[in-house]
């Protein structure tokens, strides 16, 4: 019974252990330059860390592209004159992804100063996530590990190699300046955030388009966007018209003009977290108005009329900085029911076949 027991200790450790090596996070680094010492300081850092490290061929694909082929939880790309550094990041559970991008100020390429920006970019991604990272591993590295090409050993983690009359480099948070004075520190990098926000609201110019001779308004729209998971988001515009063209027959004149409310619901795809395309289905209210200038022996009349707009939307939006984009947006439908305008007994114009809203907005965006 002893051997049995021992065997089944023995498996059950075993399961333990590759549990834990399971658990544990992966991470692909791609270094688009031959600097042996700089992907050594990477892999030294990123394992005291407790990750486990591939090194990765550089490729001109997205970063989330290659690290979603390499089936990674993470991936770390530095530029080719070392002063970017981009990272990507997945939560496994939730399945929400971050992007992150530093700009060294120039002179600062320095292998050293490089692998402690990408270590905290990686912490901040994972933070941003609600990831747990790995406890780091205390020991000394191992004597291959994150051994080159040519069979060196890398130097060891920044914080624990610094001369013992320098003072130590230590990561600090991305979000934060180092100490006035403090030697051995490089100054803060610009950090670029770049993950979809996750509401947007904005305004902004739009022209409604009619087929069935009714001429072109302009409008002052105001558009609203609030993502629902990682394919869903839930749109709105309002546009208020405060041009529009002008009908003219033998009784006299009309200027037609058109306000719109409505909401949609759109699937949606980010492009390398800076690019978001939508294309979905909605319903609007429009509301159309008339004012007329007849000539003798006719009279001057005003009318309006509420129809529905069922419509289909396709729209862009572009985030080049943080926390403020623009967006572009189409929607077209035909109204139910199509409205005429009328020249005493005559018809002049029909609204419908299709009608067109497009607009363009200056959008700020919400992060939790």
């Amino acid at each position: 019974m002893s051997r049995w027991r021992a065997a089944v200790a023995a498996l059950a450790l075993g399961l333990l252990l590759a549990a834990g090596r399971r658990a544990e996070l992966e991470i692909l680094i791609t270094v688009d330059a031959d600097v042996p010492e700089l992907v050594g300081r990477l892999r030294a850092e990123l394992e005291h860390l407790g990750f486990r490290v591939t090194i990765g061929p550089t490729a001109r694909a997205p970063l989330e592209d290659q690290a979603r082929a390499a089936g990674v939880d993470a991936a770390l790309r530095v530029t080719p004159d070392r002063r970017g550094v981009e990272v990507w990041a997945v939560n496994t559970e939730s399945r929400a992804s971050a992007l992150r991008e530093v700009v060294l100020p120039a002179g600062e390429a320095d292998p050293g100063v490089v692998a402690v920006r990408a270590v905290e970019l990686v912490r901040a991604a994972f933070l941003e996530l609600d990831v747990e990272l790995p406890a780091p591993d205390r020991a000394e590295p191992r004597d291959d590990a994150g051994a080159d090409d040519d069979g060196e050993r890398p130097s060891p983690p920044l914080a624990a190699s610094a001369a013992p009359d320098a003072a130590p480099v230590v990561p600090v948070p991305a979000t934060r300046s180092a100490a006035p004075g403090a030697e051995g520190r490089a100054a803060p990098a610009r950090r670029v955030e770049r993950a979809e926000p996750v509401a947007a609201l904005g305004a902004g110019p739009a022209v409604v388009v009619s087929g069935g001779g009714v001429p072109p308004a302009g409008q002052l729209a105001l558009a609203g966007r609030l993502r629902l998971g990682d394919h869903a988001a839930l749109g709105a515009v309002l546009g208020y018209a405060i041009v529009g063209g002008t009908l003219r027959g033998s009784e006299g004149s009309a200027e037609p003009r058109a306000h719109v409310a409505g909401l949609d619901l759109a699937y949606r795809g980010a492009l390398g977290g800076r690019w978001v395309l939508r294309a979905g289905v909605g319903a609007a209210g429009l509301w159309l108005q008339v004012r007329g200038a007849a000539v003798a022996p006719y009279e001057s009349r005003a009318a309006a009329t509420l129809v529905a707009l069922p419509y289909g939307v396709a729209g862009v939006e572009a985030w080049p900085w943080a926390s403020l984009g623009i967006a572009a947006d189409v929607r077209a439908g035909v109204p139910v029911p199509d409205p005429d305008v009328h020249f005493a007994d005559r018809v002049v114009a029909t609204w419908g076949a299709p009608v067109v809203v497009a607009g363009v907005a200056l959008v700020a965006g919400w992060r939790p």
